[in-house]
């Protein structure tokens, strides 16, 4: 075999194995179908040839969410965020808590069913009313962001993207179709934790959070309904929404990018802060360290001063200490006053021996006269 055949073979096979992964899905049309499908609790009142499915109850539903977030949203300006780049973040807060909430159940019912086609093509009142709430806000989010934060909302991702998805969701609401909408609102999540950072002004702190719910919903989430979505790609209502999801899923990326980029620059720029701000410490420091350091200075001069005249005193106590001249003449000194001593000494006892020689000749002659005059005595008796 060829290095030619060899190589068509592995193509072939190749192909073979990713078209029967990417096998184009057929609608089934039979009755057991329909009624399968069919939800008296879900049901919009839509029948099956009417070309506009809208109603009094998507109005109201429409005018009462847009009420209800203008009515918020000027509650939070008055009393919580003054700053444009806080309130106009109000709005996204209030739709990314509400959408993905509501976006639950439809998300259950097409993935537990399998994909099938009568719940992806379908609509139902929680679905419709959770792309009611989306147009709402989107409709908020244009006239308020135009009057009270324009220099926050951007041409691009701004109205272009708020105009886009409106018509979208036009489209799926008078089609009947919003399931599919209600689904991918889930998405909706990383905005919320976004604008929650940034509404409390810790970004740092939601940065890895942020960045692992968009991954997981943008970008894996996204990934798995724009799959399920190009196995339709053969209908004919459902044919071209995997186009759709393919250009979200781009514009998912350039998000994810800009926001790396944001961090990084926010990091280094804190950093930057952080390091400037020490700087500045050091430099407001330097005044008083160097009073401090003139201060121990003089300090230090005037205790070495005395330290070094007290040693220069017993440095000289030490040399006159042990001196050898000192030395001899305090031996000569101790010798001489030894022997003035021994003298004097000697003369003291020769003196007392003289002393009481003289007393006992003096004792000797009295004791000889009283002898003699006892003697005189008793001669004359």
């Amino acid at each position: 075999m060829t290095v030619k055949a060899a190589t068509t073979a592995a193509v072939g096979a190749a192909r073979e194995s990713l078209k029967a992964l990417f096998t184009p899905r057929t609608q089934v049309e039979d009755e057991w179908t329909r009624r399968k499908y069919f939800d008296p609790y879900e049901d919009v009142g839509c029948s099956e040839g009417e070309r506009l499915c809208l109603s009094l109850w998507d109005l109201v539903s429409f005018l009462c969410s847009c009420a209800v977030l203008l009515i918020l949203y000027f509650a939070a300006r008055r009393s919580l965020y003054k700053t444009p780049k806080q309130r106009c973040w109000v709005l996204t807060c209030l739709n990314s808590v509400v959408t993905p909430l509501l976006s639950f159940r439809s998300l259950f019912r097409i993935v537990n069913n399998q994909w099938e086609y009568g719940f992806v093509a379908g609509g139902s009142r929680s679905s419709r009313f959770c792309t009611l709430f989306f147009m709402a806000y989107l409709a908020c989010e244009l006239v308020v962001g135009s009057l009270d934060y324009r220099k926050q909302v951007s041409l691009v991702m701004g109205y272009v993207h708020h105009v886009s998805y409106l018509a979208l969701s036009i489209h799926l609401v008078v089609e009947n179709r919003t399931n599919l909408l209600a689904m991918t609102l889930v998405e909706e999540l990383p905005t919320l934790i976004l604008g929650v950072g940034r509404l409390g002004s810790f970004d740092r702190g939601f940065d890895f959070a942020f960045g692992l719910s968009f991954i997981v919903t943008r970008i894996i989430f996204h990934l798995y309904v724009q799959y399920n979505l190009f196995l339709w790609r053969k209908d004919d209502n459902l044919g071209w929404y995997w186009k759709v999801c393919t250009l979200s899923f781009l514009m998912n990326m350039y998000w994810l990018l800009a926001w790396w980029k944001s961090v990084k620059r926010r990091r280094l720029k804190y950093s930057f802060q952080v390091h400037r701000s020490r700087k500045s410490k050091r430099v407001k420091a330097w005044p008083t360290m160097s009073r401090i350091m003139t201060k121990s200075y003089q300090v230090g001069k005037q205790r070495g001063k005395k330290l070094g005249a007290r040693m220069r005193n017993q440095i000289l106590s030490y040399r006159q200490r042990f001196d050898g001249s000192q030395i001899h003449a305090r031996l000569s000194t101790s010798a001489r006053s030894l022997s003035r001593f021994a003298a004097d000494r000697f003369e003291r006892i020769e003196k007392a021996n003289r002393d009481m020689l003289h007393k006992g000749q003096r004792m000797k002659r009295a004791t000889a006269e009283f002898l003699r005059s006892q003697k005189a005595k008793l001669k004359r008796e």
